[in-house]
């Protein structure tokens, strides 16, 4: 769908489409390599397991996307 649109079909291409909308990009383990092209495009980048092959690989994705975010934002840490 990215490359009938126009954009490169890679998560560097992901981070330049919502680089102005979003602060971080979780991208699968798979993705490791592409990680400092991602940060180059403006964006934080975590790298973690994203397949959710069971409820305990759900919950720690779950964890990691709550962590990053929180680091990413202390004001919404205070808020809580």
């Amino acid at each position: 769908m990215l490359r009938e649109l126009g954009h490169e079909a890679t998560v560097v291409g992901v981070a330049r489409l919502y680089r102005d909308i979003a602060a971080t990009l979780v991208v699968d383990d798979v993705d490791a390599g592409l990680a400092d092209a991602v940060e180059a495009e403006g964006m934080a980048c975590v790298v973690t397991p994203t397949v959710m092959t069971d409820i305990e690989v759900t919950i720690e994705l779950c964890r990691t996307i709550l962590s990053s975010t929180l680091s990413a934002n202390p004001q919404t840490e205070q808020q809580r």
